[in-house]
């Protein structure tokens, strides 16, 4: 579910969000939702493990309009056995007793937008909160009630040292979060940072200076009982995000909102990937229209593309891909097709085989 509003443009980000912050617009908005909800009747009464609110910020909407968000898809779909709930959330946006509220609406796992626990970074990032709401984000989800919280960190920050990086992960750590996220900052076109980096007014640091930082977030947070389980999610265990771990393994995934992505797999053996368009005035509009109205591209993979996706995906896991899934599933024999390939990289260090996986 992707909640399109924010109260401030972050200016590294290109993701589609709404600038309007009104109560009615925030209405208008959940009305379409749960209207979207209703009106993709293929997928109704089938079974739902996770949901996930994300954005955007979910936690810009009221404990009673995500209540409703919520009432629409247990009313559309079979939810019994839904083992995950995940909120986005922003550090500025907690108090006790919105968390509690929405602890109470069945929410299960909080991934709060920390990003950094230093002034400096959050003003170059410019972020709504501060460095004292940062540190308390976690300890408040916890009273609140929430076992399962999540940390998003950002790395590759202009100015950003190493060792404030590292001041960073043991602030982090101190926390105790459940699960750690980590992204690297990127100068994305069309945004306020990708115009200051490609004029030169704001370097990023080089390769090499975020690839230490990668490695040193791996090192603190494994040492802190957080092991890497895919390249850029980290956990406790029994604390992966099991909504994430969908995308890697090709199940499907249903979006719901402007922006929103979706996977399904079809019988003939290949699987679509539809999008629906990120203007969310548009979207609102479509409430008003019959059958599958909201604006959307959908596109049809056939099962080879599936099979190249899926080895990537996988690569990307520290569980790996087992080869004997991938024939199974997609027909592909990678030994036969690759042997001297994956034999080469194994040699090389790039891969690790152990038994049927790489």
């Amino acid at each position: 579910m992707h909640v399109p509003f924010c109260a401030a443009s972050c200016p590294y980000c290109d993701y589609p969000h709404a600038a309007e912050q009104s109560s009615e617009a925030h209405e208008a908005f959940v009305a379409a939702l749960r209207a979207e909800v209703q009106r993709r009747t293929r997928f109704h009464g089938a079974p739902v493990r996770t949901i996930y609110l994300g954005g955007g910020t979910p936690s810009q909407l009221s404990a009673a309009q995500l209540e409703q968000v919520l009432e629409a898809l247990h009313g559309a779909f079979d939810t019994e056995s839904v083992r995950e709930v995940t909120l986005e959330a922003l550090p500025d946006d907690l108090t006790p007793r919105w968390l509690a509220a929405v602890r109470a609406l069945g929410v299960t796992r909080l991934s709060v937008g920390v990003q950094s626990f230093f002034e400096e970074d959050l003003r170059v990032l410019g972020r709504r909160h501060d460095a004292g709401e940062a540190e308390r984000a976690v300890p408040l989800a916890r009273e609140a009630g929430f076992q399962n919280v999540s940390v998003d960190l950002l790395f590759g920050l202009p100015g950003q040292s190493l060792s404030r990086w590292q001041a960073t992960l043991e602030k982090a750590t101190q926390q105790a979060p459940s699960h750690v996220t980590l992204y690297r900052l990127t100068a994305e076109a069309g945004t306020p940072l990708g115009e200051r980096v490609a004029g030169g007014a704001t370097p990023l640091p080089d390769a090499d200076r975020t690839a230490a930082q990668y490695e040193r977030a791996l090192d603190v947070l494994d040492a802190a009982g957080l092991p890497l389980y895919e390249q850029t999610h980290l956990a406790r265990p029994g604390r992966t995000s099991a909504h994430t771990r969908r995308y890697w393994r090709h199940e499907t995934v249903l979006g719901f909102g402007p922006g929103a992505r979706s996977f399904f797999r079809r019988p003939d053996g290949r699987a679509a990937r539809r999008a629906n368009a990120p203007d969310w005035e548009a979207y609102v509009q479509s409430r008003a229209c019959p059958d599958d109205a909201v604006p959307h591209t959908q596109e049809t993979l056939a099962p080879e593309a599936l099979a190249d996706e899926y080895v990537a995906l996988r690569l990307r896991t520290a569980a790996g891909l087992s080869l004997r899934r991938l024939a199974d599933r997609y027909g592909r024999d990678l030994r036969a097709q690759r042997g001297p390939t994956l034999d080469r990289l194994c040699a090389e260090g790039y891969l690790e085989r152990c038994g049927d996986r790489l």
